[in-house]
């Protein structure tokens, strides 16, 4: 029976060899003998860090303050999702800002309808009398929300003067869907 001849490795996979035994070693060494008490603060920054892999865990509990955070990457809170629908409008049934407002209109004399971005019938509603820039005063007079019978994303608000006489008035409303 004929001998297998033997074949020695060349010196080129030798030298790849122990260079890759060598590579491995030293990250193996690394990872197992490098901590936290080795790292310098300030070493670690934001460039170094891949988005989103950072989770709440790996973070301690009050380290992250206000003027660490850049406001506008903030999303909102799914749980606050309700509290997030808000919206000025003047006497003219005109949006002048706030925040899941879709549309606003006078329907007549003091009754206005303010469309949300979302069903709002199940929600609670909020409304008063205000002036919508921030230099005047606001005439006196209160308001009156209810759920719009034909839109469910609709409010109908209703403005009155202190005499109770419907009339048209700016004011603020916010909507509540915790």
């Amino acid at each position: 029976m004929p001998k297998i001849p033997r074949r020695r490795p060349s010196p080129a996979l030798v030298i790849a060899s122990i260079a890759l035994f060598v590579s491995l070693g030293g990250v193996a060494y690394g990872v197992a003998t490098v901590g936290t008490n080795d790292i310098q603060n300030g070493a670690v920054t934001n460039k170094k860090i891949r988005n989103r892999t950072i989770l709440n865990l790996d973070v301690r509990r009050q380290t992250l303050t206000g003027s660490r955070i850049r406001e506008s990457t903030l999303g909102t809170v799914p749980r606050a999702d309700g509290l997030a629908k808000h919206g000025v409008i003047n006497s003219t049934g005109s949006f002048v800002r706030g925040r899941g407002v879709v549309s606003s209109a006078r329907l007549a004399t003091g009754l206005y309808q303010v469309v949300f971005n979302r069903q709002v019938g199940t929600c609670s509603y909020i409304a008063t009398v205000g002036d919508p820039g921030a230099a005047n005063s606001p005439l006196p007079g209160f308001a009156s929300v209810a759920t719009d019978p034909v839109n469910g994303n609709a409010v109908r608000v209703r403005t009155r003067n202190q005499n109770g006489t419907v009339v048209d008035r700016a004011f603020h409303i916010a909507v509540s869907c915790g």
